[in-house]
């Protein structure tokens, strides 16, 4: 049971880290209402593909990732879009957590000990000491995550409390709902579990009942906080001014811009701290989540063994590439999120489709799991991570609003 439980925060902290330190920023002036309905299709959405993922993912032999699959299913040109899509999401995510996490150390820094660190310290730190955890893998990562995990749910419960009470509902019914399009490539990176799934048919042994356990009751888990963290934020820091979302949004640092608008608004000036506390656990739960999975990538890409120098060597592609990009570019927090529900949509929308539907349709195959909805399911399935790639395109080309 205590597996199962592993397993469950595992999947959910990967997703919370990025959606709550991003979704208000990015969904703000859209406004709750609207936040709130996208959210929920979201989550349908990305609870079926990650389904999807997984019984793609029981054709192929355990300790297959998308590499392998793609190369098994779609061929030389399925293998290359999947090491590229994969490569450039998972960099892309790693980079956001490892510029945000830098930053809050640098934060820790400067309040404890008065020391105005450079960026690369902050983020050099962060990684070497939580890329530690990595090195020796999945069992290390999930008991250091359920403390992690927990420290979340506790800095949580402790924010909602003290700032509830600073909630002016005024403001939850303002926004303009056109401007929700910009953000949907955000808010489906933000119910992303995917990612893990290769890792967790190992770490449970192809067990079909404790996966679908874990990634349903995983995935649930974020909508219930994003929901109640939309509410709060929304409800407290206004979209203009000085210190509001739009400001916070176009900020180097935005995810200690946003701790600090929480404290501005509210008066409060040690909940500044527990936001600090909060910030942390969920960008650290999450990077452990994406690290281990891109660890796991390039062993498989790569076909890396055990022993400590191929392990080595793949900690450093692991963090080298992420780290000089966060470090090249400290704004990319919120741009490295939206580009990679792009990459979403191919690696985890099309992809996995495509995968099943040769498994299912062409060769007859039976995995022991398949999921609802048929060859209409696949279709919508598709038709959906096409939308979400327009919506990033025309988001990048500034034809939408926001």
């Amino acid at each position: 049971m205590q597996k199962i439980i592993g397993g469950i925060f595992l999947v959910a902290s990967i997703a919370i880290g990025a959606g709550m330190l991003a979704l208000p920023i990015t969904t703000g002036v859209a406004g709750f209402t609207s936040s709130a309905i996208v959210f929920v299709v979201a989550f349908v959405v990305m609870l079926y593909s990650v389904l999807l993922l997984l019984e793609a993912n029981l054709y192929s032999a355990s300790g297959s990732n998308v590499i392998s699959m793609a190369k098994n299913y779609l061929g030389k040109y399925g293998q290359l879009v999947a090491w590229l899509m994969y490569l450039l999401l998972l960099y892309a995510v790693v980079a956001a957590y490892t510029s945000g996490g830098g930053s809050l150390f640098n934060a820790v820094l400067q309040d404890v000990i008065g020391v105005n660190a450079p960026a690369w310290v902050g983020a050099g730190l962060f990684v070497l000491l939580f890329g530690f955890f990595v090195f020796f893998g999945t069992r290390s990562v999930d008991y250091l995550n359920r403390g992690l995990t927990l420290g979340l749910i506790v800095a949580y419960v402790a924010l909602i409390l003290f700032v509830t009470p600073h909630i002016h509902m005024h403001l939850l019914s303002s926004g303009h709902a056109h401007y929700i399009w910009a953000a949907i490539p955000v808010i489906v990176l933000s119910f992303t579990s995917h990612l893990i799934v290769p890792s967790l048919r190992v770490y449970y042994k192809s067990n079909i009942k404790h996966l679908l356990i874990v990634l349903i009751v995983g995935s649930v888990i974020p909508l219930v906080l994003y929901l109640v963290w939309e509410l709060t934020v929304l409800g407290i820091v206004p979209v203009n001014g000085k210190d509001g979302l739009e400001s916070i949004a176009g900020s180097q640092n935005s995810v200690t811009a946003l701790t600090a608008a929480l404290t501005h608004f509210t008066g409060v000036a040690w909940l500044g701290r527990i936001a600090n506390f909060f910030s942390f656990f969920a960008l650290v739960t999450s990077f452990l989540g994406a690290s281990l999975s891109l660890s796991h990538f390039l062993k498989d890409g790569f076909k890396q063994g055990d022993h400590t120098r191929s392990r080595i060597w793949n900690i450093v592609l692991t963090y080298v590439p992420p780290f000089i990009f966060a470090m090249a570019y400290p704004r990319g927090f919120i741009a490295a999120l939206s580009y990679g529900g792009v990459f979403i949509a191919v690696l985890f929308g099309i992809l996995p489709c495509l995968i099943v539907w040769k498994a299912r349709y062409r060769q007859q195959q039976h995995c022991g799991f398949r999921v609802p909805g048929g060859r209409v399911g696949l279709v919508l399935m598709m038709l959906v991570s096409v939308f979400i790639i327009v919506m990033q395109i025309a988001a990048t080309l500034n034809l939408l609003p926001g």
